[in-house]
């Protein structure tokens, strides 16, 4: 259906009435309305999003960032923005991570998942589990890194004692049989 503004003007005993066709005028009002929606709705869902995300631009460089993302890794929204993921990364994960970020970037794999290590401020280190996409423009070219980051840190601490346990003795702590095969 079609939208028309009309108009009408008295004109001596009777009406002049014009009209136009504002469809698309319309249809562009409502379109900038849903996204403005969809942007206030992505908004709060990062906000308040149990999981870090962030927005990584081609070069490394974080663009965005929520809260949760700040709580793992440490760093404030404001020390953490315009600084490269590299800043941030375990010098032991770094090549594997920009190696899966290259292949993405290329159109070699469509996402990438892998555990790796941040270094906090203080020093410490936190285990996430980061999961990577990419938002390309209408020629394919990559815009920006979309990720995901949980933090995985007790897990491994669980893990790792597990291993422990399970290569020692239960009562004296001495490496045991499985340790030595």
């Amino acid at each position: 259906p079609r939208v028309y503004d009309i108009r009408s003007t008295k004109l001596g005993d009777g009406f002049v009435v014009w009209w136009s066709d504002v469809t698309d005028r319309v249809l562009a009002r409502v379109e900038l309305e849903k996204q403005a929606r969809m942007g206030e709705i992505a908004a709060l869902t990062a906000e308040n999003a149990p999981i870090g995300q962030a927005l990584v631009s081609r070069e490394g460089v974080f663009t965005q960032v929520n809260p949760a993302f700040c709580r793992i890794s440490g760093h404030s929204a404001e020390s953490l923005i315009g600084c490269t993921f590299q800043d941030i990364t375990h010098p032991d994960d770094l090549d594997a991570d920009l190696e899966q970020a290259t292949a993405l970037a290329n159109h070699e794999i469509d996402d990438y998942v892998m555990e790796k290590r941040y270094l906090r401020p203080d020093g410490s280190v936190v285990w996430a589990l980061l999961a990577v996409s990419v938002v390309r423009d209408e020629r394919g070219r990559p815009r920006f890194f979309v990720s995901q980051i949980e933090d995985i840190t007790e897990r491994k601490a669980a893990l790792q004692e597990m291993q422990r346990l399970a290569m020692s003795d239960a009562l004296t702590g001495l490496p045991n049989r499985m340790l030595l095969m």
